[in-house]
C-alpha cells in the first residue's frame, strides 16, 4: 500500500513540475544589430571596420576613426538627425592622382544616413567642417610643411580640391565639405622654379594656377583667353577673383556658408554673362 501511495506522489509532483515548465513563456530572440556597409568606388578596398556616430539638428562634435578625423556641425533645424559612416580605405587602391600631385596615406569614405530610415543624405544645406590631423606618413610626405598638403575628394573623374585652411589648432586642417564622399590627402611634388611656372601665355591669352585648390600643382588652372581691356577686363578678373577665392574657402570660418562649388559656378555664370557683353568681332577696335 505503501509503495502504491509513493508513486502516487511521485507521479503527481512530476506533473506539476511539467505543467510549470509547459507554462513558462518562450523566450524572446535578440535583435540582430544593423550592419552598415560603407559603399566604396570600384577598387578601392577598405581597411578595418566603420566608425559609426550620430549627429542631431542641434549641430555638435564627434570624432571618428582612431581620433584624427573630428566632425564640428553647426545648427541646422532643416537637417533630419543624421548617422556618420566613416571608413579607412587603402590609399594604394584608389584612383591616380593628377600630374605634380601624390596620394598620402589617410585617406577615407564618409557617408551619411539618416538615423530613422537608413536614407543615404547626398548633401548639406549648411557645410560641415571636418578637422583633421596629418599623420606623420602624410607630413613626411609633405616634407614636413603643411602648406604642401592638400585635401581633395574624389568627383567621379578626378580629384577636386576641398577647402582646408589651417585650423587654430596647430598641425591641423579645417576642410569644409557639403557633401559626403571619398577623401584623400593630396601633396603637392615639389617643383623647379626655372622651368615650372605658376602663370604662363597660351595662344589668345593666358593661363594661371594660382588658387587652383592644390597651391598651383596638379597640372590644373584657368585660361583667360583673347584678351579683353577696360571695364570688361576688370570685371572678368573679379569673376575669376569669386572661382579662386571659392576653391581656396578664403571667406568665412565655420559662421558663414562656404559652398565652394557653388561660388565657382557663381564665378562661371559671371564669365559667361560678360561674353555677351562684348562687341562682335566685326565693332572691335
Amino acid at each position: 500500500m505503501r509503495i502504491v501511495r509513493l508513486a502516487l506522489l511521485i507521479a503527481l509532483g512530476l506533473g506539476s513540475s511539467v505543467s510549470s515548465v509547459a507554462a513558462q513563456p518562450a523566450p524572446t530572440p535578440s535583435p540582430t544589430p544593423t550592419v552598415l556597409v560603407v559603399p566604396l568606388q570600384a577598387g578601392v578596398q577598405a581597411v578595418g571596420s566603420p566608425t559609426v556616430a550620430s549627429i542631431p539638428p542641434t549641430g555638435g562634435q564627434l570624432a571618428l576613426g582612431d581620433g584624427t578625423l573630428r566632425v564640428q556641425a553647426l545648427p541646422d533645424p532643416t537637417r533630419p538627425p543624421l548617422t556618420l559612416v566613416y571608413q579607412a580605405v587603402d590609399a594604394r587602391t584608389l584612383p591616380a592622382a593628377q600630374r605634380g600631385l601624390s596620394l598620402g596615406f589617410g585617406a577615407f569614405e564618409l557617408d551619411a544616413l539618416t538615423d530613422d530610415t537608413h536614407t543615404p543624405v547626398t548633401s548639406f544645406n549648411v557645410p560641415i567642417d571636418l578637422v583633421m590631423t596629418p599623420s606623420a606618413s602624410d607630413m613626411a610626405l609633405a616634407l614636413d610643411q603643411l602648406s604642401r598638403l592638400h585635401v581633395a575628394t574624389w568627383s567621379g573623374s578626378s580629384w577636386v580640391a576641398v577647402p582646408c585652411p589651417p585650423g587654430v589648432a596647430a598641425g591641423t586642417l579645417v576642410c569644409s565639405i557639403t557633401q559626403p564622399g571619398l577623401f584623400a590627402p593630396l601633396i603637392v611634388l615639389p617643383t623647379n622654379p626655372a622651368l615650372d611656372r605658376l602663370d604662363y601665355d597660351v595662344t589668345g591669352g593666358h593661363f594661371y594656377t594660382q588658387g587652383n585648390g592644390f597651391g598651383g600643382g596638379g597640372g590644373l588652372g584657368y585660361a583667360v583667353v583673347d584678351e579683353i581691356t577696360g571695364p570688361l577686363l576688370f570685371a572678368r578678373w573679379l569673376a575669376a577673383a569669386l572661382i579662386v577665392a571659392a576653391q581656396m574657402g578664403i571667406w568665412g570660418t565655420g559662421k558663414y556658408s562656404r559652398d565652394a562649388a557653388l561660388m565657382t559656378q557663381a564665378g562661371e555664370a559671371l564669365c559667361t554673362y560678360l561674353e555677351t557683353l562684348r562687341p562682335p568681332p566685326s565693332a572691335r577696335t
